[in-house]
């Protein structure tokens, strides 16, 4: 169970090493596909922030940790909270407003460094708690609907929707560099 867990941690260290070489490339001065950018974050919105981190409430609600789960409650709501306001800067961009470089790599950087350190947070700290305290039977009770909602993952589910296939095509780029 918790595979499908650690597999949606891979896959967004996928996104955020697409989104560092966007930090490595405004950091060069150089040009960069804000689409992309939006892109990512559109999907780490939609998706992470409101089906992965759901799939996790859901697991949480079972444990009797509430020091933990109000941990992990916080930190889904700041990451949401960050996401969209690094997404409102590079809308403004895309929109052809003035974004100071610096703010957007501050931001940028800022919000990958949260990422990083929510999904060692859970890896070392949540994870642990589900595996040892959750039973055959908790796991049963939410295994099919995680599955479900795996397969429909708009970007590495079964299959890609149209709205995401840049990013797809990006990610698979950057796995043949």
């Amino acid at each position: 169970m918790l595979d499908l867990l650690r597999q949606d941690h891979h896959r967004i260290r996928r996104l955020l090493a697409l989104l560092d070489a966007k930090a490595a490339a405004i950091r060069a001065e150089q040009e960069i596909q804000y689409d992309l950018l939006k892109d990512v974050l559109d999907y780490l919105h939609h998706y992470v922030d409101g089906v992965h981190h759901s799939e996790e409430d859901e697991l949480l609600a079972i444990l009797a940790d509430d020091n933990l789960k109000a941990d992990i409650k916080r930190q889904h709501h700041k990451l949401d909270d960050a996401t969209q306001c690094l997404g409102q800067r590079v809308d403004m961009v895309l929109l052809d407003a003035v974004v100071p470089q610096d703010e957007m790599l501050r931001s940028l950087e800022e919000f990958i460094c949260e990422q990083r350190a929510h999904l060692a947070f859970e890896e070392e700290k949540l994870f642990p708690v589900l595996e040892a305290k959750l039973s055959t039977q908790d796991w049963a009770a939410v295994r099919q609907r995680l599955e479900q909602k795996a397969e429909k993952d708009p970007l590495f589910g079964a299959e890609v929707r149209a709205d995401h296939r840049a990013l797809w095509e990006r990610l698979n780029e950057e796995t043949e560099e």
